[in-house]
């Protein structure tokens, strides 16, 4: 079971799409795939016995990564079966988040054309009924609506009686998780707090111990110049927290 963002893959008991198939972590275009070197061989033993795969949230996957994966299956197995025979179980509801970079999984980009549409192979199975409300017919209809963007004013004054002005305990100022749009953001926040405990708490920096990973230099200290500065290109890791 796999799904694109580790918080997905997290609630499935299963893993993140990049690290199921070797997927490079290219923040700010889409997915390039690149064939796999030292670590084929144990993938092709892994995978040997495989013959499902199932991929949650499906609308924040590019089409860009579903060839990837099609591609990476059949490097897997050393055959050019479609996904090399395994079978696909795609979930999610495509009117939800779409991919940050890339085209739509359903939307093959001009580059690919030459090659099989690989969403035209998939069947759909509409699930119809709301389990979680389905004794709620009002909370179906505003939900229903919510999700086309169509909400009417009676539903929306609903929404807002349902927000919280006294934010105690976990969600009290200072104690909740907050999301930001933007690693700047992040990182100015982060700093804000980290000033505010450094009155009253010691505080320890930790850097990054880098190693290379490939066969021929395995536990080598990569130059200086091979690390990237930019979180972006690292997979979001630091070299100091």
């Amino acid at each position: 079971m796999t799904a694109l963002t580790g918080v997905a893959a997290r609630l499935i008991n299963g893993r993140t799409l990049h690290s199921a198939f070797f997927l490079a972590i290219e923040k700010g275009k889409p997915t390039v795939y690149r064939q796999l070197t030292g670590r084929l061989e144990n993938a092709r033993r892994k995978w040997r016995r495989i013959k499902w795969l199932i991929i949650d949230e499906i609308s924040m996957v590019s089409y860009e990564i579903l060839r990837s994966i099609h591609l990476r299956l059949q490097e897997f197995k050393n055959n050019n079966e479609l996904f090399d025979g395994v079978n696909i179980l795609l979930f999610g509801d495509i009117m939800q988040l779409p991919p940050v970079k890339g085209s739509w999984c359903f939307k093959q980009p001009v580059c690919f054309q030459g090659e099989p549409h690989l969403w035209r192979y998939f069947g759909l199975c509409e699930l119809k009924t709301n389990m979680r409300q389905q004794n709620d017919a009002e909370f179906v209809d505003l939900f229903n609506n919510l999700r086309v963007g169509q909400i009417n004013v009676a539903q929306y004054e609903m929404l807002l009686n349902r927000t919280y002005i006294l934010l105690i305990n976990e969600f009290a100022d200072g104690e909740a998780i907050r999301i930001f749009p933007t690693i700047r953001l992040v990182n100015s926040y982060n700093n804000t707090m980290i000033e505010e405990l450094a009155k009253t708490q010691r505080l320890y920096i930790i850097n990054a111990l880098d190693e290379l990973r490939e066969p021929a230099t395995y536990g080598q200290k990569p130059s200086a110049a091979a690390i990237p500065a930019d979180p972006n290109n690292t997979g979001g890791l630091l070299h100091t927290i």
